[in-house]
C-alpha cells in the first residue's frame, strides 16, 4: 500500500493518531456490547503496530504484521488517506456520547459500562449516581454493595471541577474554541489572552480577545455556541460562557473595536505583576494604561497601537513575548537580543518507553534515528543508553 497525506491538509497522519483510532474503535465496540473476539482483535492490532519500530511510511503492508488482518488493514487505510474512519463514525451514532464520561470514574471500564448501559439503561453520570442511590446497582453480576458505594464516592468527586486545570488538557479546548471563533460572524480577528496564552502549566479559565465592529451579532453567535452550558455573563463588551467537554470550563470573550485590540490583548494577557510594573513606567511618563489604550493624562488624548510590538516601543521596549510575562522584572531584565528557546531550536525529541527485555534494543533504535533526523547524518554518531 502507498500511504498518502490528507488531501488538502498536507499533512501525513501519523502513527500514534492510527494506534489511538484502534484502540478507540475497540473501546466503543465494548461499550456496544459486541462480541469480544473483535473487541480484543483491535487491541491486538494496536497493540502490533504499537510494537512495531516502523513508521507508517516504512510499512509496505499492514497485513503483513501478525496480529493485523484485512479488514483491519481496509480500516488503516481509510483512516491514513482520509484522516477519518467510517468504522468510528457509525460507532459513534450509535452510543450516546455522554455514556463516554463514565470513563472517568474509577473501576468502570468498557465493559463495566456496557452492563450498566444495557441492563439498566444508563447513558450519563445523573443516571448512574440513580441508579446507585436505589441500589439497583449491587443487584448487578459484577458490582455489589461495596462498588455501589465507591461508585457514589467517585461520582461525587467527578462532579467537582478542580481549581485549575492542565495546560495539555486545555489546548485541546482552545483549539475547538478557536475553530468556532474562526467561522463567527461579525469577527475582525481574535487572540489567546490570560494564563493560557502565557502558556502557564496550568489555566483556571480561558481568556479571548475578538476585535469587532458588530459586537451585537458577535455577542449572539457566541451564545450558540457549541457545549455551552450555561451564561454567565453577556454584557457588551464581555461574554462568559459555561462550557462542558470532559472538564467544565468557564470562558471569557472580550469584545473590543479593531483601534484597542492591542491594548486590550495586553491588558488581559497579564500577568497581574507584569500590568502593574506597566503602568508604574507609564505613570513616570505623566500617561495611564487601560485596555483601552495609552492615555496622556494631561490632554486625555487616547494612544491605540496596531499590535503590540509598537505598545511595547511606545515605553521604549521591545517586545516580550506572552510567556516571560510574569513577575514584572522581566520588563528591566529582557532585551530583543537575548537569546530565547523556541520550537525550532529543537532538533529532535525522543521519548521511549521500555518494555522487557528488549527495551534497550528499541530505545537504542529509536534514538539512532532521531539523531540521524537532527543531523542529517546517518548512521548516527554512537549513543549509549543507560
Amino acid at each position: 500500500m502507498v500511504l498518502r497525506e490528507r488531501e488538502g491538509t498536507g499533512m501525513s497522519v501519523h502513527k500514534k493518531e492510527v494506534i489511538r483510532l484502534l484502540e478507540t474503535i475497540a473501546l466503543y465496540m465494548e461499550i456496544k456490547g459486541e462480541n469480544p473476539f473483535k473487541v480484543n482483535a483491535f487491541r491486538k492490532a494496536a497493540n502490533a503496530l504499537e510494537t512495531d519500530e516502523r513508521s507508517l511510511a516504512e510499512i509496505g503492508d499492514f497485513t503483513a504484521i501478525p496480529g493485523i488482518g484485512k479488514s483491519t488493514a481496509a480500516i488503516i487505510t481509510e483512516f491514513v488517506e482520509t484522516g477519518s474512519s467510517s468504522v468510528l463514525e457509525e460507532l459513534k451514532r450509535d452510543i450516546p456520547e455522554t455514556l463516554l464520561s463514565l470513563l472517568k470514574i474509577p473501576g468502570l471500564g468498557g465493559k463495566k459500562i456496557a452492563k450498566l448501559h444495557q441492563e439498566l439503561g444508563i447513558v450519563d453520570m445523573d443516571g448512574l449516581k440513580e441508579a446507585c442511590l436505589a441500589g439497583k446497582v449491587r443487584a448487578l453480576a459484577g458490582f455489589g454493595a461495596k462498588t455501589e458505594e465507591k461508585l457514589l464516592a467517585a461520582i461525587e468527586k467527578a462532579g467537582k471541577r478542580p481549581e485549575r486545570l492542565p495546560l495539555a488538557r486545555v489546548l485541546a479546548i482552545a483549539a475547538d474554541m478557536e475553530r468556532q471563533l474562526a467561522c463567527l460572524d461579525g469577527v475582525i480577528r481574535f487572540s489567546r489572552a490570560g494564563s493560557l496564552r502565557r502558556l502557564n502549566e496550568t489555566v483556571k479559565d480561558l481568556d479571548y480577545v475578538i476585535a469587532t465592529d458588530r459586537p451585537a451579532a458577535v455577542r449572539d453567535g457566541l451564545l450558540g455556541f457549541e457545549r455551552v452550558r450555561g451564561v454567565l455573563a453577556a454584557g457588551e463588551t464581555k461574554v462568559s460562557l459555561l462550557f462542558q467537554y470532559e472538564d467544565e470550563v468557564a470562558v471569557d470573550f472580550r469584545l473590543v473595536s479593531e483601534a484597542q485590540f492591542a491594548t486590550a490583548l495586553h491588558h488581559f494577557t497579564g500577568s497581574k505583576e507584569h500590568n502593574v510594573r506597566m503602568r508604574q513606567l507609564a505613570k513616570e511618563r505623566g500617561e495611564k494604561i487601560s485596555e483601552y489604550g495609552v492615555e496622556d493624562e494631561a490632554t486625555g488624548e487616547v494612544k491605540t497601537f496596531p499590535n503590540e510590538a509598537a505598545f511595547y516601543a511606545h515605553f521604549g521596549l521591545p517586545h516580550i513575548p506572552p510567556e516571560l510575562r510574569e513577575d514584572g522584572t522581566e520588563i528591566e531584565r529582557f532585551s530583543a537580543d537575548r537569546p530565547l528557546v523556541r520550537l525550532k531550536t529543537f532538533k529532535a525529541i525522543c521519548i521511549c518507553i521500555r518494555r522487557g527485555a528488549t527495551g534497550r534494543v528499541r530505545l537504542r533504535s529509536s534514538l539512532r534515528r532521531a539523531a540521524a533526523a537532527a543531523t542529517g547524518i546517518s548512521p548516527s554518531p554512537t549513543i549509549r543508553t543507560i
